[in-house]
């Protein structure tokens, strides 16, 4: 059986992505960059700051900082997807230790995913801030790892880009594919575990 299972936050348990390319284009446009959804779409799921460099963002961090607060603009339009309540309940009364490995920064996770109320399912979060280097690096899946205490082969990594799948494959993590939030799998015939819907996450522990 799995001690534990490590989540993604965007596209895996949050729907956030209308809300962030909305308000990522509309900075953008104000700073004269123009880029369709789609565009902009193949680097949803990376740091933000990471992502406004290869946009070709200048001033990054001013920018950042002005994406942040237009995202709150579009919090009505972010939801937690179907079945990922369910899902954390269930694995919670089985004893499954849970964590978060996200791309967001703190204040980012704080002002989007906590007035959800799930932080106490989860025994580890970390953040963009937390670790050395950031996904698709091995170090904030490791570091969450060694706050749950527990080897690599007994979690597995719940995330749905190429950039959660490298993470996890650097870390040696088992890595289950959430379909419901991803838009492409190109580069991940080999996940361990391809999810349908969250409901489906509680069947791969035993």
């Amino acid at each position: 059986m799995m001690k534990a299972i490590i989540f993604d936050v965007d596209g895996t348990m949050l729907d956030t992505e209308r809300a962030q390319l909305k308000a990522l284009q509309q900075v953008l446009e104000q700073h004269d960059l123009m880029y369709t959804m789609d565009e902009l779409r193949v680097v949803f799921g990376i740091p933000g700051k990471d992502a406004l460099k290869r946009l070709g963002v200048e001033n990054i961090n001013e920018v950042h900082k002005e994406w942040d607060k237009a995202v709150e603009v579009y919090m009505d339009e972010v939801q937690l997807f179907y079945g990922v309540e369910e899902a954390l309940k269930t694995l919670t009364a089985q004893g499954v230790k849970l964590g978060i490995v996200t791309s967001k920064t703190r204040v980012q996770f704080v002002n989007e995913f906590q007035p959800f109320g799930l932080n106490d399912y989860f025994a580890s979060i970390i953040t963009a801030e937390d670790a050395p280097k950031t996904k698709p690096d091995p170090a904030p899946l490791q570091l969450c790892l060694t706050e749950l205490a527990v080897a690599p082969a007994e979690a597995i990594y719940v995330g749905d880009t190429i950039f959660d799948y490298q993470c996890a494959k650097g870390a040696g993590v088992p890595f289950a594919l959430a379909l419901w939030g991803a838009h492409s799998t190109k580069g991940m015939d080999d996940a361990a575990y391809r999810l349908e819907t969250a409901e489906e996450i509680t069947n791969i522990i035993v």
